[in-house]
This record gives structure tokens, C-alpha cells and sequence, in this order.
């Protein structure tokens, strides 16, 4: 296997994320000196890494003389690890915003008088039934709206800068009790995925009360769920065991549930490794795109195989020790390649 034998890494492999018990609030990364921990020897191999994750707050200890290098990711944990990988990938810090309180105010349409005509909490249920070519057909279940022209925009009220689109009646249907309006976005400025939102926005508060309860006291996992599915300008593809991120948040995660996402952030990093083929891809388990996800993480040097022979072993349970290695490979590729830019 062509390239594969220079990606060797002894011991464990591959990751995904995590953060248990301490984690980590959304609106500041922590920063902490590091004083070590019980399960992290200086001579092991997750050391630098769970070093670096400690110190920046990308991925926080169990406890606090416990790393959990061995402890299975959850998928709580792995939301919160990609929404702070996004924001890397987008050029930020590793922060992303807390959950707003209201989250009705994600998309609002406005008249050409700028009076509020929908939101979230409106009378009118709203459905989106296409984007195409930066625009988005909207459909009011209503009575007849007589407006001519509506602008949409997609943002909370703490956004600097919302999205913001023109749109036209394309007529009513009596049959349906439907208005359709179409709203075309600037080019350039990204139209967002909106499919869902509006059972979404209701869901989140009430799934964190629920949750609060039986499990800890931090949201920052359904504010990672929020930014990750409205706050980045595209959608991550999934694994298929991942399903939606906000269910069951403490089911343990495989290998390929970071992958296939971070593939996604990868796809402008340098190329800087041969890598044709892996022993166990493809797998009966896994499509033909989340193999070449995989693949191409190998040859940007962020996944390694855990063995000489660089196997994958994507249905493999996702440890944390695993996961700050791999975080802190795609965090370095990230500023590597802003270095070279400059």
C-alpha cells in the first residue's frame, strides 16, 4: 500500500472529540496552566496533545486530576469538539455562541414597510421546498398574503451581520391554502440550510430542560448543535450512525463520526502524503463518500492508521486520547496553512 507505511502511529489512532464532566462553557475558551494528570505519563503519546487541548480548553479533562484518555467520546462531546473545529476553520477561536433565548428569531420576514410579517412564533407555518442557485422557495400554509415582496433574514439578534434576501410572491394556491414566495440570496454570501428549523428552534429549549435534569448542568452541547447546523455557512455531512446531532447525547461514537465531518473541514488544507488505499476500506458499513473522506484525511496527514499496516477501523469506539490527537493535528494543519498564506 503506496504511502500508507509512512503513516504509522504506534499505539491508538484515529478520533473524535469529547469533553465529560468539566465541560467547557460556550462563550470562552478556558485557558489553564497545565499540571498534568494521573492517566497522562510524559512519556506517552497522547501527552503533547492532551497538553495542548488542556491549555487552549479545545478538550477539558474529566476530572481534575483525570484526563480519560481511555474514556469512550460521547456524542455530546463530539458536537462540542466540531463546533469549535468550525470555528477554527472558519479563522475564529474556537468559540461559537450560546444558545440565544429566543430562538424564534433565527428567520423573520419583513413587508416593504419593514413591519414583521412572520417569524417562528407566528400564526402562518412556514415550509422551505427548494434551494437552488442562491435562492430559497418559501411556503406559508395561510391564509392568502397579499404582499408583493418580502425580504427574509436568516439571524439571531446578537448577529452583526444576519443574511438577508429579496423575495417575490410567486402566487397562491386555494386548493393548498399556500402562498409560495421566492427569496434570492446575494452571490457569494452562502444560502442557508433551513430544512427543519422551525421544529428544531421549538425542540432545543425543551430537550435541554429535559436533559438538564437527569444529566449535568452545561448547554453547550445543544449550542454547538445550533451552530453547527445554522451558524456555518454549509451543513456537515454526517456519518449515518450519527443521525441527528441533538438525540441521545451521551451515546459513545465511532471513529468514522469524526471523520466524515472533519473531512469536510479539510477539503482546502494541503495534501502533504501519498495514500492510495486502506486495508479495511471500503467496508459494507460505510459509503463510497465517507471513504474517500477517510482517505483524503490520511493523505493531509490528520488521520494515521493505528497499526504498520494503517488500518482505519471506523466502527471502532472513538477514545478522548484519540480525540485530542486528532484535534490537535487538524488545529496545526489549520495554522499552518494560514502561515503559508500570508
Amino acid at each position: 500500500m503506496k504511502g500508507i507505511a509512512g503513516l504509522i502511529l504506534t499505539a491508538v489512532f484515529l478520533s473524535v472529540l469529547s469533553i465529560p464532566c468539566g465541560a467547557m462553557g460556550s462563550e470562552t475558551i478556558t485557558s489553564r496552566d497545565y499540571s498534568g494528570f494521573s492517566d497522562v505519563a510524559e512519556n506517552s503519546l497522547f501527552f503533547p496533545a492532551v497538553r495542548q487541548c488542556c491549555e487552549t480548553g479545545l478538550l477539558e479533562p474529566i476530572c481534575e486530576d483525570s484526563f480519560g484518555t481511555q474514556e469512550l467520546l460521547t456524542k455530546a462531546e463530539l458536537v462540542q469538539l466540531l463546533a469549535k473545529l468550525s470555528s477554527f476553520r472558519l479563522g475564529g477561536d474556537g468559540r461559537f455562541p450560546a444558545l440565544p433565548e429566543d430562538l424564534g428569531d433565527y428567520v423573520r420576514f419583513y413587508d416593504a414597510n419593514e413591519v414583521l410579517v412572520h417569524n417562528l412564533f407566528s400564526a402562518y407555518f412556514l415550509d422551505f421546498v427548494s434551494i437552488q442557485d442562491n435562492q430559497v422557495t418559501a411556503v406559508f400554509y395561510s391564509e392568502n398574503l397579499p404582499q408583493e415582496c418580502l425580504t427574509m433574514e436568516v439571524g439571531f439578534p446578537e448577529d452583526e451581520n444576519p443574511r438577508v434576501a429579496e423575495g417575490i410572491r410567486l402566487g397562491y394556491d386555494p386548493e393548498e391554502n399556500c402562498t409560495r414566495y421566492r427569496f434570492a440570496f446575494p452571490e457569494g454570501t452562502g444560502v442557508p440550510d433551513l430544512t427543519g428549523y422551525q421544529k428544531d428552534a421549538v425542540s432545543w429549549r425543551s430537550t435541554w430542560e429535559v436533559q438538564r435534569r437527569y444529566h449535568q448542568e452545561d448547554s453547550t452541547p445543544y449550542d454547538a448543535v445550533l451552530y453547527l447546523l445554522y451558524r456555518t455557512p454549509e451543513r456537515l455531512p454526517l456519518c449515518f450512525r450519527t443521525m441527528f446531532l441533538d438525540s441521545m447525547p451521551y451515546e459513545t461514537v465511532w471513529r468514522m463520526e469524526l471523520a466524515v465531518p472533519l473531512a469536510a473541514l479539510s477539503q482546502e488544507l494541503p495534501e502533504i502524503r501519498e495514500a492510495e488505499a486502506i486495508p479495511d476500506l471500503p467496508d459494507w458499513r460505510f459509503g463510497a463518500e465517507e471513504t474517500a473522506g477517510v482517505l483524503s484525511l490520511y493523505r493531509r496527514g490528520i488521520l494515521e492508521g493505528f497499526d504498520e499496516a494503517g488500518t482505519f477501523a471506523g466502527s471502532d469506539w472513538l477514545t478522548r486520547g484519540q480525540a485530542a490527537l486528532i484535534a490537535v493535528r487538524f488545529v496545526e494543519a489549520i495554522q499552518e496553512k494560514s502561515q503559508s498564506d500570508l
